[in-house]
């Protein structure tokens, strides 16, 4: 979700996070005991193992030797089995680090962000010689993947499972590397690009509505208390099979597209797998107050509604796709000519209203000066002065009027 500076993206992420805070905290409490009595436990069969270890080398014998099999074999299962503080998201590690959490967190984690620019640092390699992307690639189908760790031995996840949610501001999805467009990395994103009411905001809005934030809070807290049985998973009905087909060639038919940029193509060959996902999320959430009892199959009408946001994601990965890697100067220079156009006055307006209304993009006089003279070079403007004492003027050239 990219939304610029000013618009409370923080506070409303951390609204989102509030049960998941409390639930993870409470979890903490609740296991802190357990977990310091296996660690007692552990503590005292290395200090036993230890001490067989110096008996065996003064005076070697077998019953010592199989002693200290049966002890490191005893440890090895205690520190495999040993319960953990859960971790249900992160908001910024490097690769390695997100590897070893989703190790100890069966192999399922979210990375949530206020400030997504960090994350994609961190995927381009911000600690590192070059981008590290399988990751995050192969945890959006829970491929098995190896990370490589600095200085010990790789790490084998079999079967990652990792949901990204980011905030981010426009420069971000600008800047994203090439690399990652080409590695299908931006491909499995979904996008939105909200409104800004910067200038229009209430001063004193309602607050939310208390019943509902319950609702909500409650709601996220038995998502997260869910564990689904491993032996079962979610399929379509037969409805919802005939559906999701006319739905693909649909998507089909707009692959025909031969203006669609490299991006924008493999986004769209994702779409259906990523509105099935919705589709399911959404099955549970039906399902909300009996979890234990959840149907298996996704009725079409749920199906159907996980589509209805099909256009809207079309319309911002669109946006998104179409951002991505522009020039800046080409962003300012175009609303720099936005701008004269809304100024000018039977095809002309002067300098320093022009300068006047652009002072927060271009934080110098130089800085406009310098754009405005690239507006000059591509024939979209003219400056001039009908005499050396009177003020400036800028004349818009009539063609761009049409654009």
């Amino acid at each position: 979700m990219s939304l610029n500076s000013g618009n409370r993206k923080s506070p409303v992420f951390s609204l989102f996070l509030n049960p998941v805070l409390n639930y993870q905290n409470n979890e903490r409490k609740r296991l802190r005991p357990i977990i310091k009595k296996e660690t007692e436990v552990i503590k005292a069969k290395k200090k036993a193992l230890k001490q067989i270890q110096n008996e065996y080398a003064k005076i070697p014998s077998n019953n010592l030797l199989n002693d200290m099999k049966d002890m490191v074999a005893e440890i090895d299962e205690l520190e495999l089995n040993k319960t953990v503080y859960p971790k249900i998201f992160t908001t910024d590690a490097t690769p390695e680090k997100l590897a070893i959490i989703l190790a100890e967190q069966s192999e399922k984690l979210a990375l949530l962000s206020a400030e997504g620019a960090e994350v994609f640092e961190m995927i381009a390699g911000r600690y590192g010689e070059k981008p590290n992307q399988d990751l995050y690639l192969k945890s959006f189908s829970s491929e098995s993947v190896d990370v490589e760790r600095v200085s010990r031995d790789s790490l084998h996840l079999e079967s990652p499972s990792m949901v990204i949610g980011l905030f981010v501001q426009d420069s971000v999805i600008q800047n994203i590397p090439r690399a990652f467009t080409n590695r299908g990395l931006t491909q499995r994103f979904l996008y939105s690009f909200p409104q800004s009411f910067l200038g229009y905001r209430e001063i004193n809005p309602d607050s939310i509505n208390k019943s509902l934030l319950k609702v909500y809070n409650d709601n996220i807290i038995e998502l997260l208390k869910f564990n689904p049985p491993k032996d079962k998973s979610l399929s379509l009905s037969t409805d919802a099979v005939d559906y999701l087909n006319k739905q693909l060639l649909l998507i089909e038919d707009m692959l025909k597209n031969q203006n669609l940029n490299e991006g924008m193509i493999g986004w769209l060959s994702k779409l259906a797998g990523n509105i099935i996902r919705i589709a399911g999320n959404l099955h549970i959430v039906n399902h909300i107050n009996n979890l234990d009892d959840i149907p298996l199959n996704i009725d079409s009408a749920t199906l159907k509604k996980a589509f209805s946001l099909r256009d809207y994601l079309i319309y911002y990965a669109q946006k998104g796709f179409g951002i991505m890697g522009t020039d800046d100067n080409v962003d300012d220079l175009k609303y720099l000519l936005d701008v004269i156009k809304s100024k000018c006055v039977d095809g002309q307006t002067t300098y320093r209203e022009v300068f006047e209304s652009t002072k927060r993009r271009f934080k110098t006089a130089n800085a406009f000066r310098e754009k405005l003279q690239a507006l000059e070079e591509l024939y979209w403007i003219k400056q001039y002065k009908p005499t050396a004492q009177s003020k400036q003027f800028i004349l818009l050239n009539p063609h761009s009027l049409d654009l």
